[in-house]
């Protein structure tokens, strides 16, 4: 009986990792026919913004359904530049948030925390949530590349870009 079992359960899971294997294969070439679709030459002159949310929505179930595998952060965060694109920047950083969050060692995670902070003060101006992202960014990666960068956007937070450039040319002119 134990034997017949051990049988059952070890074909259920070839089967179920077969299925496995098939969806994410068919799933990734939807993803690719919708790319080709959204990035054609046409495409590059018009933004669809159906064709962009039909992307999203594929991305987002690539990586919800098959979390582990190693294009699921990058999906995400194509999904994240697509929702900037559309201009729905909570859901953007949201998914910079969950890849944050769930790929801590994912190589633009650091980029992430940066995109949630200049979204947050860029195109929703909320300059505190801003500064909180800034302020991660820094501490938990300061060797990393965008750290100046960072710095920079963190110093002239709130600033109009006359404040700024009124700075730079008063610092030029005391160097000179």
């Amino acid at each position: 009986m134990h034997k017949y079992l051990f049988i059952v359960i070890s074909l259920s899971i070839v089967l179920f990792s077969c299925n496995d294997d098939k969806a994410k294969a068919k799933l990734k070439a939807d993803i690719k026919t919708e790319e080709q679709k959204l990035f054609s030459k046409e495409g590059i002159y018009k933004w669809d913004s159906k064709k962009a949310d039909k992307l999203i929505d594929l991305y987002t179930s690539y990586s919800t359904k098959f979390p582990k595998d190693s294009t699921a952060p990058e999906f995400l965060f194509r999904s994240a530049e697509l929702c900037v694109g559309s201009q729905r920047y909570k859901d953007a950083i949201a998914k910079y948030d969950l890849i944050i969050a769930t790929y801590p060692d994912y190589k633009k995670t650091p980029v992430c925390m940066f995109l949630a902070g200049f979204n947050y003060e860029n195109n929703m101006y909320d300059l505190k949530n801003a500064k909180k992202y800034y302020e991660t960014f820094i501490a938990k990666y300061p060797n990393d590349p965008l750290v100046n960068d960072v710095k920079i956007s963190l110093q002239n937070l709130g600033k109009s870009p006359e404040e700024i450039i009124k700075e730079f040319e008063k610092k030029n002119a005391v160097t000179q």
